[in-house]
């Protein structure tokens, strides 16, 4: 019998996922994809969603200057706050982060599965009510606080609307306030070459048409020019996403390649531990600690070894322990 180590990382996302089972027509979708294509809608799932963990705020000249911020204070200290300590932050986010797919919509704004500005250029919008609704959420109240967050730190853009998702403002806070901490990407001439601006420079409205249809757009800013740093694919999802998956395959093909052609090789592993390798090996995918790091592995429960397909940071480990 062989073992298809594809079919652990499918049962892997499947399992991990929180969607309706009671869905058919969903649970259909999604049993269909290969390993692939279900990595890329657990990536962007995840990303869509704030690891709690402590982090040091930042904030813009634009946001402490801004009126509206300045009368939400009580709301917005509290919110910074929990950003601070780390404390769970999906109340304050879209209540569109509990869906998982929705691939059945054609128009890719229109998808509640994808948040677009944050794929392509990592901007968060948070609501900032300190008032809680029975659906978990706080209350949807107009403002929102725009935030790019890293692993150990979070900085805070404006405080603005859902009508400015694509104002130059926020690309020029990003370029202008923090250009060390590459939360974009500016693009330099080098030996031979200089960069002299963009041919086209697209109106915020034109940047909002194509990024509709998942075409990424660079910005130049005061004479600079500079590039998302995320970005789409034409299916509307994330590149990051696609390459997190290639990269994950090609370790279990790896694995799956040296199952096919050299057991012996698992066998004298499991010598080495004082087990027996079994004649029909059962793996699962799974999270575990290897040498201080968690790593994501094809876990084999009858000898407990771990085949390592990929590092990965706390936020996703947490995630889809949830």
């Amino acid at each position: 019998m062989t073992t298809n180590l594809y079919e652990c990382v499918r049962q892997w996302v499947l399992t991990g996922l929180p969607y309706d089972r009671n869905d058919q027509k969903l649970c259909a979708e999604l049993e269909a994809m290969d390993a692939r294509d279900l990595l890329i809608v657990y990536h962007n799932w995840m990303v869509r969603h704030v690891h709690p963990t402590p982090r040091k705020v930042f904030r813009s000249k634009a946001f402490d200057a801004n009126s509206v911020a300045i009368a939400r204070k009580d709301d917005l200290d509290a919110l910074i706050a929990k950003i601070e300590r780390g404390d769970d932050l999906k109340p304050h986010l879209s209540t569109r982060t509990d869906v998982v797919w929705e691939g059945s919509v054609q128009k890719l704004n229109r998808r509640r599965d994808l948040d677009l500005m944050l794929l392509e250029w990592h901007v968060h919008h948070l609501h900032i009510s300190r008032t809680m609704q029975a659906d978990g959420y706080v209350q949807r109240d107009g403002p929102l606080l725009f935030v790019v967050f890293l692993p150990d730190a979070a900085y805070i853009l404006d405080l603005m609307t859902h009508a400015d998702f694509n104002r130059d403002h926020i690309l020029k806070i990003l370029a202008d306030e923090w250009p060390g901490a590459e939360l974009i990407y500016e693009i330099k001439g080098g030996p031979g070459y200089e960069v002299k601006g963009l041919a086209v420079n697209y109106t915020e409205e034109e940047r909002n048409q194509l990024r509709k249809v998942a075409i990424n757009t660079m910005i130049e800013i005061d004479g600079r020019v500079f590039k998302p740093a995320g970005g789409l694919t034409t299916a509307g999802t994330s590149i990051e996403a696609s390459m997190a998956a290639d990269k994950l395959l090609k370790k279990v093909k790896m694995w799956q390649d040296a199952l096919d052609t050299d057991i012996a090789y698992f066998q004298r592993d499991a010598r080495r531990v004082g087990r027996v390798w079994p004649a029909v090996p059962d793996f699962a995918m799974d999270f575990v600690q290897h040498e201080g790091v968690v790593v994501l592995a094809l876990h084999e429960r009858h000898t407990q070894l771990a085949y390592v397909v990929g590092e990965t940071h706390e936020s996703a480990a947490a995630q889809a322990a949830e």
